[in-house]
């Protein structure tokens, strides 16, 4: 499998840093990470750094954007990470940032207090509002594609165990469950509107009604730290620090797994389904390994691997 890995993370400097990733994504022909306290812009393949910039990575925009934020003592400022301008700017209140909307339009935060807090700082009208009072802390977000007639979102997991998602659209957040007592993963379920986390029970699918169905039963390994679903939803990958696991959903059984080394999350890699495996807890800077999944990647490496192919049912030499 291919190895993502910036140049400092080669030899003995990048064993040496101390920092962990944090967050990860990818953009066309590079990748950023976030490290520390900067975001770092890497080239694909050779992973050479082509600059550094402080702040915290948000998201990629649905028109191919990337942005991040950082504070000042007032604010939270959203920037353009390839270019460092100001693209808008939204109260710092004493909370924390969850995510923004898929426009880049709308950064979420929560209050102390718990209030769930639009701040649209692009488009009209600009300004603050409260758009739900959650019984819990926000720990977890990840953003949620539209899909068969749901708009866009961002899936929520809180301190409290509640599953919730923030709907764009309606500028609302809707409950769907709870996990028991919560969430170690979270991500975009097998159906539109759906969900999938993980929790002591196991691994559970909740439906667009809030309908839940246990698709594997706990374990005595590591919990599970992340979750993806493969584009045509008939399949999963769950991420712990001590391995990898593919998950038939028709069967509701593991079909396999890779030991990670600490890779124990999973960022998208590109709309065939492959996806990065990272750690969020080894220092060392920028180091990934992608996880094929899909026809294109693996074409890419078989050719890479053998010079044999198929050709209308025949193996033949590639020259």
């Amino acid at each position: 499998m291919p190895v993502v890995r910036g140049e400092e993370g080669r030899g003995e400097e990048g064993r040496r840093a101390h920092v962990a990733a944090s967050a990860v994504e990818r953009v066309e022909g590079a990748v950023a990470w976030e490290i520390g306290p900067e975001i770092r812009m890497y080239t694909l393949p050779d992973g050479v750094r082509l600059f550094s910039r402080p702040g915290h990575l948000l998201r990629r925009c649905a028109d191919g954007r990337l942005i991040a934020w950082i504070a000042d003592e007032q604010t939270f400022q959203i920037i353009d990470v390839w270019t460092g301008a100001l693209v808008g700017a939204a109260p710092r209140d004493p909370g924390f940032v969850i995510g923004a909307d898929s426009a880049c339009a709308v950064l979420y935060t929560q209050r102390l207090d718990g209030a769930l807090v639009e701040n649209r700082f692009a488009g009209e009208p600009l300004g603050a509002r409260v758009i739900a009072a959650a019984d819990g802390y926000v720990y977890d977000a990840r953003p949620s594609p539209p899909r068969g007639g749901v708009g866009p979102g961002i899936w929520l997991a809180l301190s409290s165990g509640a599953i919730a998602r923030i709907e764009e659209q309606r500028g609302a957040v809707r409950l769907l469950g709870y996990a028991t007592p919560r969430a170690s993963a979270i991500a975009e379920g097998p159906s539109p509107g759906a969900v999938v986390y993980a929790d002591a029970s196991g691994v559970v699918v909740l439906d667009a009604s809030g309908k839940a169905e246990r698709v594997l039963e706990a374990g005595g390994e590591s919990p599970w730290e992340d979750l993806s679903i493969s584009p045509d939803g008939s399949s999963m990958l769950l991420a712990s620090v001590e391995r990898i696991a593919a998950l038939d959903l028709k069967r509701r059984e593991l079909s396999g797994s890779i030991p990670t080394d600490a890779r124990s999350r999973l960022s998208p890699w590109d709309e065939a389904g492959p996806v990065l495996a990272w750690s969020p807890d080894r220092a060392g800077g920028a180091d990934g390994q992608v996880i094929p999944r899909g026809v294109p990647l693996a074409r890419q490496l078989a050719a890479a691997l053998s010079n044999l192919a198929i050709d209308k049912g025949k193996l033949v030499i590639r020259r």
